[in-house]
C-alpha cells in the first residue's frame, strides 16, 4: 500500500513537472500503475460476481481484506490518470487499464444497503422473539426480500409467511363481518392491494373482503345519512345556518356513496331542510358578491382613487335591490368626490407647508441633540454613585436616590442602565427579604414547637432548626435570639426526662402487677411477660440506674425466668397434642402422632382409646382420600358425553373400590349408587370396538359412502316417478335430458322428459335437483361428528326423527331406521332399554317388507308395491315425542348426583376433664360450616358407617348429646362437603 502511495505521488510530480521526463523512470511507474490497477479490477468483478450470485455479506466480506479494495480505488483513480494514460501512450509505453469505478459504486451502495438490511433483520429477529402479528413480521420480511432481492432464500420465507397470514386474514375477515368491523376489513383490504405479495392471492378472498367492506361502509353511511337527515330537519327548524351547512358537506359526501335515489325515504326526510339550505348557498353568494364590490369600492377610495369613471362602476355594482351601500361608505364616497374638486388647490398648501416644516425640524432636531448629550452624562453619573452605595450595602439610600430620580428626572431614571441597577437593588432586596422571611419562618416554628408538648422527636427537630437559624443570622441581637430559644429548649429536654423516668417506674409497677395475675401455668403468657419486661430494660432515653440490676425491673424478669422453666412441662403436652393436630389429613402423620402421644402419656384415659384406633382404624383414614376422588370425579363427571379413555378410567376405579371394600368397608357405600352408571359406561365401551375403528366412522364407512348417498341427483316427475342421476340433468329447448341408475351399477342413457312432466321444486328461475337422501347424508355426517358434545342418544333421536320427516324414499328411510336404532341400542344402554325405541326396529323386522328391494328404478314394479307398504309402516311407528322424553328423563337420573357426599378431615376429637368432648381444628382461621362426621364400627364388623358428631360454624362446633353413640379420644373428625353439579370438568 505504502509502494502504491509513493508511485501515486511520484505519477503527479511527473506530471506537473515542466523539465525532461525519464522513460524509464515513466515505464517503471507505469508497471506498478498496471499491476495495481490489475488487481483491483480482478478483486471487482469478484465482487460483482457475489453480488450478482446474492452473496452480499461475502462481497463485502472481501472488499474490507487488506488492503481495503474501495481505499484502493480511491488511489487508483486520482484525478490526473487520464493524463498520466496520454503521456505514457505518447512515450510508446502499454496505456494502463481503466479502473472499474461502476463496480466500486455498486459496491459503495451495497454497504448502505447492508446497514439497511442489518437493521431490518435485528428488528425481525426481535419482532420473532415478542411473537409480534404475522401482518407486522410479514411486512418486514416483504422489505427484507426488497432490500436483498438476491437472496433465494427470502423468498421460500417470504412464501410460508404469506401462506400463514392468508389462512389468518380468511379468520379475521369471518370475524370482522360477524362483528361488523368495517378498520379491520379495510386493513385487510389495503394490506392485500399494497402487500407486494409474490404468493397467488385467492380472488375470492380480495372479492369478498372487497365485496363486505363497500357493503359496511353503505350501511353504515345509510345509517348516517338518516340521523344526518333528523339533525337537518332540527337545523331547519331553529333556522341555524352554519350548522346546516356543515351537516350538508357531510350529506353530499355520504349520499354520492350511498348513491341516495330522490325516491328514498330518507331522502325524502331531509328534502325540505336541503331545499332551503341551497337558497341560502345562493343568498350568500350573492351577499359575498355584494361584499366584494364594496371592498373594492373602499379600496379605490383608500387608494385615493382619482377616476370618477371607476367609482361609478364600482358603486353599480356594489348596490343591489336586497343590500345597500354602508352610510359610512356614502359619507366617505361623497367626500372624496369632492375632494378630487379641492385637490389640485390643496397641493399648492401643502407644499409650501413641507417647507416651513422643514425649517422647524432642523431647529428641533439640534436642540434635542444638545439635550441628548447633557442627559448622557448626567446618567453616567447617577450610575457610579448608585453602584457605589449597592457596593457599600446602603440599599436604603440607594432606593431613596432612586425614587428622587424617578421624580425629579424620569428620562434619566427609565434609561437601560439605570433600570438594569434598579433590578439588581430589587434582587438584593429580594434576597435579604427572603433570608429574613426564613429566620422568622424557622423561629416561628421553634416557639411553635417550645408552645407545643414537649416530645424527642419535637426537641430533636427544634434544635436542628436552632443551627439552620444560627447560619442565617448576621447582628448580635439576631444570635441572642436564638441562642435564648436554644436554653427553653434545653429546658424542656431536662423536663422530658423526668417525665421519660416517671412513666418507666409506672409501666414496671404494671407490669409486676400483671405478672401477679397471671395463671403460673401459661408458658405463652409467661413468655410474653418475659419480652415485655426484655424490651422494657433496652429503652432508650430512660436513666441508666433504672436498669441496673438490684432495681425492681431487674428483680422481676429473674422471677419470670423461674415461672416459666416451671410451666415448661405442662407444655409438653400441649405440644404432642398440637402435634396430632398437624398431622390431621396424613394418615400415617397422625397415626405416628398419636403413637407419640401415647409413649409419653401412657398412665391418661385418652391413651387406652387412642391405641384401640391404632389397632384398627388407620387403614380406613387411607381410604378417605380414595373416597373423595371417587365421589369428585363421578359427580363432576358427564357419564353422558364421557369420551372413551374416561369411561375406561371410571370403570377402573370402580374395581379398585371393590379391591379396597375388605379393608374399609365404608367403601361399600360408594358401590350401591354405581350399578346404572357402570352398566351405561360398560355399554357405552361399544361405541369404541377393541382394535376397530369406532362404531361412528363405521356407521360413516357403511351407509354413507354409496353413491346414491353422497353425489346422487333427482328428476321428480309428475306422475310421482323418482330418477336417481349420477350428474345434473340438460335442459335443451322444451325437454329435460339425463342418465339415472335403475340400479345401484346400472345406468340408463339418453333418458329424456318434458319439461312440463318435471316437479322438482324451483329455485328461483333454476330447479332444484338435488336428491333428499344427500341432504338427508349432509345432516347426518354433522350430526355423527358432533356426538361427542350432543350425546349419543340425543344424536341418533335426532337421525331417526329426521329420517323420518325427510322426502326420502320410503324403503329407504326403513332401512336407515332399521340400522339406526340397532346402532344406538348398540352405544346405549338407555336406549337399549327403550321398549318404544326398539319396537320401531321390531315392527321392521316383523313386517314383510322386503327391504332389499330395488327402489332405485321409478319402474319397477315390485319396489313401487313396496314402496307404498312401507309407507304404511312408518305412519304406524310409535311417536317420536313420547321417546324422546323418555330417554331425557333416564340421561336426567344418570347426570343427576350420587346420593354421596365428600369429607373434609379438618381435626380430631379427644375428651377433656374440665370442658368435656373437645374438637381441635387444624386451621383454626378457616371458616367452616356443615356438619361434622366420625367414622364408627370396625373394619371387621359390618356395615361402617358414618355418625353424625356435631356441627360447626366459623370455628365454633356444638357437639350433639347422643347416649346410643360412645366416642373414642383421638377419633379424626371430617367436615361434610356438599357435592358439586355433574357434568363439569374432572
Amino acid at each position: 500500500m505504502d509502494e502504491l502511495i509513493q508511485c501515486i505521488d511520484s505519477i503527479r510530480e511527473l506530471i506537473l513537472s515542466a523539465g525532461h521526463r525519464d522513460v524509464a523512470t515513466m515505464d517503471r511507474l507505469n508497471r506498478i500503475y498496471t499491476d495495481a490497477v490489475k488487481t483491483v479490477n480482478q478483486r471487482l468483478r469478484k465482487c460483482e460476481q457475489l453480488l450478482r450470485q446474492g452473496f452480499l455479506a461475502e462481497a463485502l466480506e472481501e472488499c474490507d481484506r487488506e488492503p481495503p479494495l474501495l481505499d484502493l480505488v480511491t488511489l487508483l483513480d486520482f484525478p490526473e490518470a487520464a493524463v498520466w494514460c496520454d503521456m505514457v501512450a505518447h512515450q510508446g509505453l502499454p496505456r494502463p487499464p481503466a479502473v472499474l469505478v461502476d463496480i466500486a459504486a455498486e459496491l459503495n451502495d451495497a454497504y448502505l444497503k447492508a446497514q439497511s438490511l442489518e437493521e431490518l433483520l435485528v428488528r425481525f429477529r426481535l419482532l420473532n422473539l415478542a411473537r409480534a402479528p404475522l401482518k407486522n413480521r410479514l411486512a418486514v420480511l416483504w422489505r427484507i426480500r426488497e432490500q436483498d432481492p438476491q437472496g433465494a432464500h427470502w423468498e421460500e420465507d417470504v412464501r410460508q409467511f404469506e401462506q400463514a397470514r392468508l389462512e389468518e386474514m380468511q379468520s379475521e375477515f369471518r370475524r370482522a363481518v360477524k362483528n361488523k368491523d368495517l378498520n379491520t376489513l379495510e386493513q385487510l383490504e389495503e394490506e392485500l392491494i399494497q402487500g407486494t405479495w409474490i404468493s397467488e392471492i385467492p380472488e375470492k378472498l380480495v372479492h369478498q373482503i372487497s365485496q363486505a367492506a363497500s357493503q359496511l361502509r353503505v350501511n353504515q353511511a345509510r345509517d348516517e345519512l338518516e340521523q344526518l337527515a333528523y339533525q337537518l330537519s332540527d337545523a331547519f327548524s331553529a333556522f341555524d345556518v352554519p350548522r346546516a351547512m356543515s351537516l350538508r358537506q357531510r350529506w353530499d359526501a355520504l349520499a354520492h356513496l350511498v348513491q341516495l335515489a330522490p325516491e328514498d325515504p330518507i331522502f325524502q326526510l331531509a328534502m325540505p331542510a336541503l331545499q332551503w339550505i341551497d337558497e341560502e348557498r345562493k343568498k350568500q353568494q350573492r351577499f359575498e358578491e355584494h361584499r366584494r364590490w364594496v371592498a373594492h369600492l373602499e379600496t379605490l377610495l383608500d387608494q385615493g382613487c382619482r377616476s370618477l369613471e371607476h367609482l361609478l362602476q364600482a358603486v353599480r355594482r356594489a348596490s343591489s335591490s336586497e343590500w345597500s351601500l354602508p352610510s359610512e361608505l356614502q359619507v366617505r364616497l361623497q367626500r372624496h368626490v369632492q375632494s378630487l374638486q379641492l385637490a389640485q388647490s390643496r397641493r399648492r398648501k401643502l407644499f409650501i407647508l413641507f417647507v416651513c416644516m422643514v425649517i422647524v425640524l432642523a431647529a428641533v432636531g439640534s436642540f434635542y441633540l444638545i439635550r441628548h448629550q447633557l442627559l448622557a452624562q448626567r446618567a453616567k453619573s447617577e450610575e457610579q454613585i448608585l453602584i457605589s452605595l449597592i457596593e457599600k450595602n446602603l440599599l436604603d439610600q440607594a432606593e431613596d436616590r432612586l425614587h428622587n430620580l424617578r421624580s425629579e428626572n424620569p428620562e434619566i431614571y427609565n434609561l437601560p442602565s439605570i433600570q438594569g441597577i434598579q433590578a439588581e437593588l430589587i434582587r438584593l432586596r429580594k434576597k435579604e427579604k427572603q433570608r429574613l422571611e426564613s429566620k422568622a419562618h424557622l423561629i416561628s416554628q421553634i416557639e411553635q414547637i417550645l408552645l407545643g408538648a414537649p416530645s424527642w422527636k419535637s426537641l430533636e427537630h427544634g434544635f436542628s432548626l436552632v443551627e439552620e437559624a444560627e447560619k442565617l443570622c448576621r447582628s448580635d441581637s439576631e444570635k441572642a435570639q436564638i441562642l435564648d430559644l436554644k436554653r427553653q429548649l434545653r429546658q424542656q429536654e431536662l423536663k422530658l426526662q423526668e417525665q421519660e423516668d416517671e412513666k418507666f417506674e409506672a409501666e414496671v409497677q404494671a407490669l409486676i402487677a400483671q405478672g401477679g395475675a397471671l395463671e403460673k401455668k401459661n408458658l405463652d403468657e409467661l413468655q410474653a411477660l418475659l419480652k415485655q419486661a426484655q424490651a422494657l430494660r433496652q429503652r432508650p432515653r430512660v436513666s441508666t440506674e433504672l436498669k441496673l440490676p438490684g432495681s425492681r425491673l431487674h428483680a422481676f424478669i429473674n422471677q419470670l425466668e423461674q415461672q416459666i422453666k416451671l410451666a415448661r412441662r405442662i407444655q409438653r403436652q400441649r405440644v404432642a397434642v398440637q402435634n396430632i393436630t398437624l398431622g390431621v389429613g396424613n394418615p400415617t402423620q397422625f397415626a405416628n402422632a398419636l403413637r407419640q402421644y401415647c409413649r409419653q402419656f401412657p398412665d391418661e384415659q385418652q391413651t387406652s382409646d387412642m391405641q384401640e384406633l391404632l389397632t384398627y382404624h388407620v387403614s380406613t383414614w387411607e381410604s378417605i382420600y380414595l373416597w373423595n376422588q371417587f365421589v369428585k370425579k363421578w359427580n363432576r363427571t358427564d357419564v353422558i358425553l364421557m369420551p372413551k379413555q374416561t369411561i375406561t378410567l371410571r370403570l377402573i376405579e370402580v374395581k379398585e373400590i371393590q379391591q379396597q371394600v375388605e379393608q374399609a368397608p365404608i367403601l361399600q357405600l360408594l358401590l350401591n349408587d354405581t350399578r346404572s352408571r357402570v352398566k351405561y359406561l360398560q355399554v357405552a365401551l361399544n361405541r369404541f370396538p377393541q382394535g376397530e375403528p369406532p362404531l361412528v366412522d363405521q356407521i360413516l364407512k357403511i351407509w354413507f359412502e354409496s353413491p346414491l348417498l353422497k353425489n346422487a341427483y333427482m328428476v321428480q316427475t309428475k306422475d310421482g316417478k323418482r330418477y336417481y342421476l349420477p350428474e345434473e340433468p340438460q335442459i335443451k329447448g322444451n325437454l329435460v335430458f339425463f342418465r339415472y341408475w335403475d340400479s345401484v351399477l346400472l345406468r340408463v342413457d339418453n333418458k329424456r322428459v318434458p319439461l312440463e312432466m318435471i316437479n322438482n321444486p324451483r329455485r328461483g328461475n333454476d330447479w332444484d335437483w338435488s336428491a333428499p337422501q344427500v341432504q338427508y347424508r349432509r345432516y347426518a355426517i354433522r350430526t355423527l361428528q358432533e356426538v361427542s358434545s350432543r350425546g349419543w342418544e340425543e344424536s341418533f333421536l335426532d337421525l331417526v326423527e329426521a329420517a323420518r320427516k325427510s322426502s326420502m324414499d320410503p324403503v329407504l328411510i326403513l332401512r336407515l331406521i332399521r340400522d339406526l336404532v340397532d346402532w344406538g341400542t348398540q352405544g346405549s344402554s338407555i336406549l337399549a332399554d327403550c321398549s318404544s325405541w326398539n319396537q320401531m326396529a321390531r315392527q321392521i323386522h316383523d313386517s314383510e317388507l322386503d327391504l332389499s328391494v330395488n327402489w332405485i328404478d321409478p319402474e319397477n314394479s315390485l319396489g313401487q308395491k313396496q314402496r307404498q307398504q312401507a309407507k304404511q309402516l312408518l305412519s304406524q311407528f310409535p311417536p317420536m315425542g313420547p321417546i324422546r322424553d323418555e330417554v331425557r328423563w333416564q340421561i336426567r337420573k344418570l347426570r343427576a348426583p350420587l346420593a354421596w357426599f365428600q369429607v373434609q378431615w379438618i381435626g380430631w376429637l379427644m375428651f377433656d376433664s374440665r370442658l368435656g368432648w373437645v374438637v381441635h381444628i387444624k386451621n383454626p382461621n378457616a371458616k367452616y360450616q356443615g356438619t361434622l362426621l366420625v367414622l364408627r364400627g370396625h373394619p371387621g364388623e359390618a356395615p361402617q358407617e358414618w355418625v353424625e358428631l356435631g356441627t360447626i360454624r366459623g370455628t365454633h362446633v356444638k357437639i350433639r348429646q347422643n347416649p346410643e353413640v360412645v366416642f373414642l379420644s383421638g377419633s379424626p373428625v371430617f367436615l361434610k362437603v356438599p357435592l358439586v353439579s355433574s357434568g363439569e370438568t374432572p
